[in-house]
């Protein structure tokens, strides 16, 4: 489990985008800390968990159950993920889907034909 960091005054719920969450991991036998900040996530989280996690801290239910941890997604803008550069910040490089309109991956993908892109 990797801690984030990001401010909600409001109960969060599934399929909330979040701005501005930031991940944080420790490198190196924890001498060198990496930082990202994700301009948007999505949260997975099933939302009875999160309900429930929001009352339990509430004073009326007086309760000392609390999520250990909330799954959230990163979200990148289309246009890098299809040109595969939005993970460049990691040194990664993805396989280029949108060379052209015409092209048997994008096309594959479109028609979703592609399991890893399932939608």
């Amino acid at each position: 489990m990797t801690p984030i960091e990001f401010k909600q005054e409001e109960r969060v719920c599934q399929g909330d985008i979040i701005k501005n969450v930031t991940y944080r991991k420790n490198l190196l036998n924890d001498i060198k800390e990496f930082k990202y900040k994700f301009s948007y996530s999505l949260v997975l989280s099933q939302d009875c968990d999160l309900q429930w996690d929001y009352c339990s801290q509430n004073e009326e239910y007086k309760s000392s159950s609390k999520l250990l941890s909330i799954l959230v997604v990163p979200l990148h803008k289309y246009l890098e993920f299809m040109r595969g550069v939005h993970l460049e910040e990691f040194g990664w490089s993805m396989t280029t889907i949108f060379d052209k309109e015409s092209s048997t991956v994008s096309k594959i993908l479109r028609q979703n034909q592609n399991p890893r892109y399932h939608y």
